[in-house]
């Protein structure tokens, strides 16, 4: 891992974002990048700076903006961790697409405070619309991570071949972590059965798991959130991992998806291991025009 980016508009669940990505970032080794989007006038940027003068609330948005990156610096000083600040007056979701894709991102990692109602299920919060589409993992936390103990990680998963590079992520991820990787399988209502042929897919990814402990899984539930979600709290997990394949919006909004449903339930971090094979920005790119990032460095 050698580059993770953070998105953050400066609250106290972006906050809790940076401090674990720092963290990691500590650990593992890696440049860490903060992207703030900013709303400035049309062509500030271009401007001399006396011209800017003429924009105050672009000035003074751009001020603030500079002395929030500051702080986050001096804040992090005493780590090894590099940090680079850009931002960004576009559409958050496609500026995040072209980063990942211009800058090379291993992990992207965002807070979220969850969402409920009409809004989970119609909108989504900007860190579903991130996990929706990004094709590369995105690490959601939503308390402070005072210590990252990734010693129990559970990966969620149908064990299919779409899921062996997202496992092999999350293999990349945890190994400077040591963890415990419990590989679960859900048997929902109607389907309460394992078969033989679930047993043999699960063995592949055991043997893929040979540099860590890890143990095979069934476990019987309601449905396949609460079956996480139980399972996940009689383990004790500090990680959720799950391979996100992604729906289209209108089986999004009438099947909804494991992978943001636990990002809007769990209290516990999750990372989705979307991958660039199996996931593209398609979507995103054909709405509204391309996904060009027009990024500068603060």
């Amino acid at each position: 891992m050698k580059k993770i980016l953070v998105p953050t508009d400066f609250s106290d669940c972006a906050g809790y974002a940076l401090d674990a990505a720092v963290k990691i970032a500590d650990k593992v080794g890696a440049e860490l990048h903060l992207l703030h989007k900013i709303k400035l006038d049309d062509e500030y940027d271009e401007k001399d700076p006396k011209s800017r003068l003429d924009y105050p609330e672009s000035f003074a948005r751009l001020a603030t903006m500079k002395k929030r990156f500051s702080e986050i610096r001096k804040q992090y000083e005493n780590t090894r961790v590099r940090i680079k600040t850009f931002y960004d007056t576009g559409n958050l979701i496609k500026t995040i697409s072209s980063y990942v894709d211009e800058e090379e991102v291993d992990l992207i990692v965002m807070g979220s405070s969850g969402a409920d109602g009409w809004k989970e299920w119609i909108l989504g919060s900007q860190t579903q619309k991130v996990v929706r589409y990004a094709h590369c993992p995105v690490l959601v936390v939503k308390h402070q991570w005072e210590t990252i103990n990734l010693s129990s990680v559970v990966f969620a998963s149908d064990f299919t071949e779409n899921a062996v590079k997202p496992f092999e992520r999350l293999l990349d991820f945890v190994k400077p972590f040591k963890s415990h990787i419990h590989l679960l399988n859900i048997t929902a209502y109607p389907k309460l059965e394992v078969s033989d042929a679930d047993i043999e897919r699960m063995k592949k990814f055991e043997k893929m798991c040979w540099m860590l402990p890890c143990t095979l899984h069934t476990y019987k539930d309601l449905d396949r959130e609460l079956g996480v979600t139980h399972f996940a709290k009689e383990t004790q997990a500090n990680l959720v991992a799950i391979s996100h394949y992604g729906k289209d919006a209108l089986k999004r909004l009438f099947l909804g998806s494991l992978a943001e449903d636990l990002i809007n339930h769990l209290t516990i971090p999750v990372i989705t291991l979307n991958t660039k094979e199996l996931k593209t920005w398609k979507e995103v790119k054909n709405d509204s025009g391309p996904a060009v990032s027009s990024k500068k460095e603060a």
